[in-house]
């Protein structure tokens, strides 16, 4: 290690998932660890006390290695786990109903398998050997005349004898014309592409048959950049550091290759057999995935390297797929609104509904969008990341074990719970939370500040870690493997984020002259979209109070419209219809925005009666 690196730095050169929501600045104290055995020179910091010093408690971020050290690290300081169980997606009818009413188009791809069985020159028939290709295209259908990369070039004369002029062409629907970007022996499976929602917090990644839509394998996983900071300010800043954008682009294409390897093992696939991409991200994520420069993004006036990027090709992004598919990359409108909004409003069908459409995809990143087919407009606010389970205590993303539903029968009764899979309890994921904010709220237990009311006498109202808690399972209790519980300070971070929400979507509604009321569909997308109860988040104040038949989920819309990139080409031109369309509206200049946010710091509002 460099003169002057700290445990944090060490920990991250090793790969090691230590916490530092602040991106290791010392401001969060999330990496506090333990050194057993060593010497470093600690930094005095508010969050540990003097007899936790005695006993060795360091934050990483703020201890310079001298010498070797023996560290532990506690489970509160380490970072959620990064893999989740993989699931076999099955598309059925309704699935398959459904996806070809959002697109309400011909199946178009963004690239299609020619299998070709090519004659063999001749001193009559002796063509150059990409020419004879070409020729073979053409007859088999593909209009236009196709280039191909240089690589592709140098490996098809010996391809195509070994094959005995029999292959696999996969050809890409490219903006200058089509472009050879696979090719093999023939024989081969399905055409396959690879739909990535790039989250802040989350990425989730989908193999894709070309030919069907159906989905063949999806998986989720932490971005691994989280050790770098929590929201996109940090990670902006952190890559601002020395080195510091290269680690966070490999930190980001660690935690792809991660998601693609095992998704290509669960399929049987090699990397090679993947010859498309579609990435919905938010702003800074793609330019942190890149490598391109994300620091004007905070900066007045707020400007991005590019809002809109051209095909690239695997190689250049370095994404773990045949390197010459290529990538396509979902617009963005703003530095704080990107691809990832567009391709979830891309997939509700918005940009096509006569009816006043609320769009919110509730991430790290909270991205809305307000209108309809006529005019649309759209904003952002920085809601965190505690919806995803990152900084709450017992929190967890979507997947098995997770706390999706809550109901509290009385004041004195324990909590009936619902966990994703029916799997023994282990954490509280976003929709599990706002139910048991609203249901402890309803009870008096939650004050209208967000805090728990000790009065209550609850006997589920213990301390955990010095605060205030409320206990949904004991260790034990229904196969429960630890203590699940929310603690006060929990419940602060999700005030913010649900308040945050709230004002963004007011300010949205005064801009437009409009009221509430005049919304007639509301769309919750993102892993909130999958489970949330619409009457338990109306309670607390994050969504309107509207009509539940005006609610609708449309689950993970960033993926979704990745799909439909893969898939069609009039989507891939209604995207950046949509991105011309939408006018962006700048929260952080905009002083309705912080009144409406101090006001919303209540539950369900400071206006309530």
């Amino acid at each position: 290690m460099n003169d002057g690196a700290t445990v944090y730095d060490a920990a991250l050169a090793a790969g090691l998932p230590l916490r530092a929501d602040c991106g290791g600045k010392g401001t969060c104290g999330a990496c506090a660890v333990k050194i057993e055995a060593g010497a470093c020179l600690p930094t005095p910091h508010p969050s540990i006390t003097p007899d936790r010093e005695k006993k060795g408690c360091r934050l990483a971020c703020r201890a310079a290695v001298t010498g070797d050290l023996a560290v532990y690290i506690p489970e509160e300081s380490t970072l959620p786990a990064c893999n989740v169980d993989f699931e076999t997606i099955v598309l059925t009818e309704d699935d398959a109903k459904r996806r070809d009413a959002l697109a309400g188009l011909v199946p178009s791809p963004l690239v299609r398998r020619f299998a070709l069985s090519l004659p063999h020159p001749t001193l009559e028939d002796n063509l150059g050997d990409m020419e004879r290709l070409a020729r073979g295209l053409k007859l088999a259908g593909l209009p236009g005349e196709p280039t191909c990369p240089l690589d592709l070039m140098q490996q098809l004369p010996a391809l195509l004898r070994l094959s005995g002029w029999r292959l696999d062409v996969s050809v890409a629907d490219a903006a200058q014309g089509p472009e050879i970007a696979a090719v093999s022996a023939a024989g081969g499976g399905p055409p396959v592409g690879l739909a990535l929602d790039l989250g802040t917090t989350t990425v989730v990644g989908e193999l894709v048959d070309l030919c069907t839509g159906a989905c063949i394998r999806r998986a989720a996983a932490y971005n691994r950049q989280i050790s770098c900071g929590t929201d996109i300010i940090s990670r902006i800043v952190a890559a601002g550091s020395k080195g510091g954008g290269e680690r966070l682009r490999a930190l980001a294409l660690e935690t792809i290759e991660r998601i693609v390897e095992r998704l290509l093992a669960q399929a049987g696939l090699e990397r090679g057999g993947v010859t498309a991409a579609a990435v919905a991200g938010n702003t800074t994520m793609v330019h942190l995935l890149l490598g391109l420069d994300a620091e004007r993004i905070r900066l007045e006036p707020y400007i991005p390297a590019a809002n809109r990027l051209p095909i690239l090709r695997a190689a250049e992004t370095g994404l773990p797929i045949a390197p010459s598919a290529p990538v396509l990359f979902a617009p963005g409108i703003g530095s704080y609104v990107g691809g990832d909004v567009l391709a979830g409003v891309l997939a509700c069908g918005m940009g096509r509904a006569g009816d006043l459409t609320l769009f919110i995809d509730a991430g790290t990143n909270g991205e809305i969008v307000l209108g309809n087919r006529e005019w649309m407009m759209g904003c952002a606010c920085s809601t965190g990341p505690a919806f995803e389970g990152i900084g709450i205590a017992c929190g967890m993303m979507a997947a098995p074990g997770a706390v999706e539903a809550v109901a509290i029968g009385s004041r004195d009764g324990a909590p009936q719970v619902t966990t994703i899979a029916g799997a023994p309890a282990r954490g509280l994921c976003g929709s599990g939370m706002i139910d048991l904010m609203a249901q402890l709220f309803a009870r008096g237990i939650l004050d209208r500040k967000g805090l728990l009311v000790s009065e209550a006498k609850c006997p589920r109202l213990v301390e955990r870690g010095g605060h205030a808690a409320y206990l949904v399972r004991e260790k034990g209790e229904d196969g429960a493997a630890k203590d699940i519980y929310l603690t006060d300070v929990d419940l602060k971070k999700l005030l913010l984020t649900k308040a945050a929400i709230q004002a963004a979507i007011r300010t949205l509604l005064a801009e437009a002259g409009l009221a509430a009321e005049e919304i007639r569909r509301v769309v919750i997308a993102g892993r909130l979209g999958e489970a949330i109860d619409a009457s338990n988040a109306i309670a607390i104040g994050m969504l309107p109070n509207l009509p539940p038949d005006r609610f609708e989920y449309a689950g993970n819309g960033s993926l979704w419209g990745a799909n439909l990139l893969l898939l069609s080409r009039e989507a891939r031109r209604e995207i950046i219809r949509l991105a011309d369309r939408i006018t962006y509206l700048d929260l952080s200049t905009n002083p309705g925005y912080m009144n409406e946010f101090i006001a919303s710091l209540f539950i369900p509002h400071t206006d309530a009666t």
